[in-house]
């Protein structure tokens, strides 16, 4: 369906401006369809995985079944509210490399006239023939590694059921 990770990464910014400019959309519809977006578009179970680690193995089935669900949340809930008032940004691709076999980094800028410019990677997985981001840098900051970072902060100081609170 797509020719590269660029189109893919491409088309996935092009559904959240069309997302937030929808003046027809309540905060509700517009959310909902924010996580119709990014279930299509991102990883989000890998990524979820990475940022809890070793700790994973730890958790019992509900606790795995509830993080799972929570982060999901999490993640459409923190995005949602980042490109929330950007719909007239514009993303301008810079390049796009093969980090791995699996993967491609693609690399653009985000700029409007409401925010500074910001650099931004999407590190995008082709695995049968579909297309997920598997992580996303912005300005140099990894969300994989920044996630994986405070989780492991919570879980050591209030276990893997502060986590679930705290993600909650």
């Amino acid at each position: 369906p797509y020719e590269d990770a660029k189109d893919f990464v491409e088309t996935v910014a092009g559904k959240v401006v069309a997302n937030i400019k929808d003046p027809d959309l309540s905060k509700r519809q517009r959310l909902r369809r924010y996580g119709q977006i990014f279930d299509d578009a991102l990883d989000s179970k890998l990524i979820a995985r990475i940022a809890i680690g070793r700790h994973l193995r730890k958790a019992s089935p509900e606790q795995k079944a509830q993080y799972f669900k929570d982060f999901r949340s999490y993640i459409i809930d923190i995005y949602a509210n980042r490109f929330g008032g950007h719909g007239d940004a514009k993303l301008e691709f810079l390049s796009k490399t093969r980090a791995t076999k699996k993967d491609a980094l693609v690399s653009a800028r985000i700029k409007g006239p409401k925010m500074s410019p910001k650099d931004v990677t999407f590190r995008v997985r082709n695995s049968v023939d579909k297309y997920k981001i598997v992580d996303v840098t912005v300005d140099g900051v990894s969300l994989v590694v920044t996630k994986r970072s405070e989780f492991n902060s919570i879980i050591y100081n209030q276990g893997i059921d502060g986590l679930l609170k705290a993600l909650a």
